[in-house]
């Protein structure tokens, strides 16, 4: 019990920014609670999923897709190996908590629809059927994202895993899988993946760490040996601050992920309505702003040695990094452009014109580059609203019009071009503002 509780903070209460994310989704479900039918939280026939569901999904939105990833970094400790059913009190806390987020989920579409008349009430095996489906898609996000977190190569197996189940049962003559996985055969592909994954978690002598935190990946972009003495004192400093090599290198390796990405989109929605299907693959494009994000903020925490050791002022390793974030971010959305067009020639073009989808998925990824910088310093709020903005700007601007077939809104892609501006004005600040103890380069070179 008392693990299951430490795993409870893990999840819901560790970083200032989950801490923001739980506490606004418990004010949301009060909020639709309260106001009743007046302000959406109930459903009615004809209306799109209620104000309810929103609350619920902002609290489990990181438990949901980081869980995986979380228990990765629990249990790679070696002193984990010590401690007595460490392993199994993780686990067995894991999976509570994993079987009380989808029971949260569930609770969300009894409350939306207890108001409505009794026609439109789900039946038991209605919730019995979202339960397992849900429950599915959790199992799925728990052990993809322990696999992902190993590094960017495993990311692509991890790929492959979520979606055999879906490419699977089509090939077995079953045409509508969501009621085979909400049924017997979901419940038996639910516990043997669990039960598979388990026995391998509690049997394996030692759980490798994440290959995509900062310690891990800076210190194999070093060069050593004949590889160091050709490289320039700049390119040696650029592969620190990328610390996964070159921008070169990043851009074929997220080129090759996101192109394994859509391609697995486009296997699995060859039933569905081919505009539907593009506007999904026009989506993950956009997932560009997510990576160059995590690109400016793991910039900005490598920068920490360089102020010092490098003999870099504040301004002047701003301008450096800014200029290196710029140019990989570049490199990064070429080929998702190149890719855009290569969809837009194989699908049914959407409603949107073609430079208006261009300059929609750009504009989040602008934002995302001072976004990342901004976070030089750790900043809850800086995080959660501005991070909110971008989040808004991307549904508003891209998603909404994409899958609604609505007009352009190239007053939210001006807004977001704002954002980018404000967001620079921030991150400028706040790098003239740094005051890293000379302790703070050290640590950081070390590791």
């Amino acid at each position: 019990m008392k693990t299951f509780v430490q795993l409870l903070r893990v999840a819901f209460w560790l970083h200032p920014v989950q801490k923001v994310m739980t506490l606004l989704g418990i004010a949301i479900e009060v909020v639709a609670v309260v106001g009743g039918p007046v302000l959406g939280s109930s459903y009615t026939p004809g209306t799109s999923l209620p104000l309810l569901f929103a609350g619920f999904a902002v609290a489990l939105l990181l438990p949901l897709l980081l869980g995986g990833a979380w228990l990765r970094v629990l249990s790679a400790p070696r002193q984990m190996q010590m401690l007595p059913h460490a392993r199994g009190r993780l686990l067995a806390g894991t999976l509570a908590i994993l079987l009380l987020g989808t029971l949260l989920w569930i609770l969300a579409y009894w409350l939306a629809f207890r108001p409505a008349p009794p026609r439109y009430r789900p039946s038991a095996e209605g919730y019995a059927l979202m339960y397992m489906l849900t429950l599915t898609f959790a199992t799925q996000c728990l052990i993809a994202a322990f696999i992902a977190s190993r590094g960017p190569v495993w990311m692509l197996v991890a790929l492959v895993i979520w979606v055999f189940p879906h490419v699977l049962l089509p090939e077995l003559g079953i045409e509508t899988p969501a009621r085979v996985l909400a049924g017997p055969t979901g419940i038996g592909m639910v516990a043997a993946a669990l039960v598979a994954f388990s026995l391998w978690y509690l049997k394996v002598r030692r759980i490798g760490g994440q290959g995509w935190t900062r310690g891990s990946v800076a210190s194999s972009a070093l060069p050593t040996g004949e590889e160091g003495g050709r490289l320039t004192r700049e390119d040696a400093l650029t592969r620190w601050l990328l610390g996964s090599g070159t921008p070169l290198s990043m851009s074929l390796q997220w080129t090759l992920c996101v192109a394994v990405l859509v391609g697995v989109q486009l296997l699995i929605g060859h039933d569905s309505p081919p505009r539907a299907v593009a506007s999904v693959a026009y989506g993950t494009l956009s997932g560009s702003a997510l990576v160059i994000a995590a690109l400016g903020h793991g910039v900005a925490a490598r920068s920490r040695p360089l102020w010092l050791m490098a003999g870099r002022d504040r301004r002047e390793l701003f301008r450096n990094c800014e200029r290196l974030v710029l140019r990989t971010a570049f490199a990064i959305l070429l080929p998702f452009g190149l890719l855009g067009v290569v969809l837009w020639w194989l699908l049914p073009q959407p409603a949107l014109p073609p430079a208006y989808i261009a300059a929609a998925i750009l504009a989040p990824g602008l934002a995302a580059i001072w976004f990342g910088l901004a976070l030089v310093r750790r900043s809850a709020w800086l995080m959660t609203v501005a991070g909110s903005l971008i989040v808004a700007g991307w549904y508003s601007g891209l998603a909404r019009p994409l899958a609604m077939g609505g007009d352009p809104q190239w007053a939210v892609l001006a807004a977001l071009l704002v954002l980018a501006m404000a967001l620079r004005f921030v991150a400028v600040r706040r790098w003239r503002a740094l005051d890293w103890p000379r302790g703070a380069g050290r640590t950081a070179h070390a590791g």
